[in-house]
């Protein structure tokens, strides 16, 4: 039994390791589907694993005009500097420490080639663009800004960002990946920017996480070779 312990204290390492890569794992496989579906709403998850399937579909339901919910609080700016003598726009609520809109109580103006809406919340007011806020696919299949490349991502503990950069201007996005308590994907959700910047992480892990997986892999396969010889190792000369 002895031989047993030793290889279970062995693969537990391992083990917790690669359940901390499972969330990037999954963001691999997804986010490229995020972005081919601003185009095209036909993609395959046919290679995603049920998990997966299950987030993908979910993050599409919720970007549906009905279903469409603005994160205050995530994606829109205030000038500290600005006050508004009003209440908060209608429609606002808030949830744990987020401020959150419908989609569908949302004013749009037309202005240019855009339309805008003024957002006022705890007395800071702002105007935000239609186009840093589209419904997915409706609004995105047939307008190349929305066409991005892969930049970089950032993980952080409570959730991962996967910044794209438009091919047709200066735009970019962010697909956001959110963490539950125990530290697997709850929820996705987009950040338009209207000019592409890049916050780097400096604290997080300097090692890729999916690259780490395959390592993981090679890991708990010479583990298990190794603890198979041990046992007829032992069988042999008892």
């Amino acid at each position: 039994m002895k031989i047993y312990k030793i290889l279970l204290l062995c693969f537990i390492p391992f083990i917790l390791t690669a359940c901390k890569s499972d969330r990037v794992n999954i963001a691999d496989h997804i986010s490229p589907l995020i972005i081919e579906y601003h185009q095209n709403k036909d993609v395959s998850t046919k290679l995603l694993s049920r998990t997966e399937k299950k987030l993908f579909e979910e993050f599409i339901e919720s970007q549906k005009i009905t279903n469409k919910i603005i994160n205050i609080s995530e994606a829109v700016g205030f000038s500290q500097e600005s006050y508004e003598a009003g209440e908060n726009t209608n429609g606002i609520y808030k949830e744990g420490e987020d401020y959150f809109i419908k989609y569908t109580d949302l004013t749009w103006e037309s202005i240019d080639d855009d339309y805008k809406c003024p957002i006022v919340l705890n007395h800071m007011g702002t105007l935000i663009f239609r186009s840093q806020f589209p419904v997915l696919y409706d609004e995105t299949k047939d307008n190349i800004n929305y066409r991005y490349r892969f930049y970089k991502k950032n993980i952080y503990d409570d959730h991962l960002d996967y910044y794209y950069k438009s091919i047709g201007n200066d735009s970019g996005l962010i697909i956001r990946y959110h963490n539950n308590s125990k530290g697997k994907v709850q929820s996705i959700s987009l950040i338009y920017q209207e000019l592409f910047f890049y916050s780097d992480n400096t604290n997080q892990d300097k090692h890729n996480e999916s690259g780490i997986t395959k390592l993981i892999v090679i890991g708990l396969v010479i583990l298990f070779v190794v603890g198979l010889v041990v046992l007829i190792f032992i069988r042999v000369n008892h």
